[in-house]
Parts: structure tokens; sequence; C-alpha cells
């Protein structure tokens, strides 16, 4: 995936790309009327819940914890968040900008793990 296709990323397809490639979550039944069950690859445990890693920060804490020392500040005119993801393979870190803290995590969760 490449950067400009993850900054276009919002939402529940933000969140299911967070879901597999960062946390390395399974999907296991999209239809289930709870919402989509997620098995988690480590525990004998699912989630029976709707995603929401861009938009709930403590639901974006463990892809806090996935990173390498990432660093998460608002910019210099405070309307948004950046997040730069420490954990790179080019050697220049991976920066993420979005509206919100946790949309801010998720975009560079993805860009450090899949560009």
């Amino acid at each position: 995936m490449t950067r400009d296709e993850i900054m276009k990323l919002e939402g529940r397809e933000l969140d299911a790309a967070v879901a597999v490639h960062v946390m390395g979550w399974e999907l296991i039944d999209e239809n289930d009327f709870r919402g989509a069950i997620w098995y988690d690859g480590d525990s004998p445990k699912c989630y029976h819940r709707q995603l929401c890693f861009s938009s709930d920060i403590a639901a974006a804490w463990p892809v806090v914890e996935k990173m390498a020392a990432p660093e998460l500040t608002k910019t210099a005119n405070g309307d948004r968040w950046r997040c730069v993801a420490n954990r790179y393979r080019s050697g220049h870190p991976l920066m993420a900008i979005a509206a919100t803290a946790p949309e801010a995590i998720s975009r560079a969760a993805l860009l450090a793990v899949l560009t």
C-alpha cells in the first residue's frame, strides 16, 4: 500500500487496515450482528465489536505500543495532530498528520509497516 493510499483511508477501512497490518488480527466473520469478529492471534479471545482505532484514543493506545517510541504532538497552529513513527526501514521517520490523535496514530503505524 502506498503512502497516498494510506492517507486516503478513513473510518472502517482505516480501522480494518490497522487491525490486519499493524495488530496482526484476522477477520473471522464480517457479518456478525454485533459487529465484525476479529481474532487477535495471540490468545483464544475474539473481539465482537466495531473497531475504533482511528477514532478512540483508548483503542489507539495498543497501536502506539506496537510502534518503537512514536512521537505524538500538536501541530504548530494547534488544530491538527502529528504522529511520527520511529520504526522505519528507509532511515527516515514516517509522519502522519490528521485532525485527531487516534487518526494520526493509525496512519503513522500503517506507514511504518506498509511503506
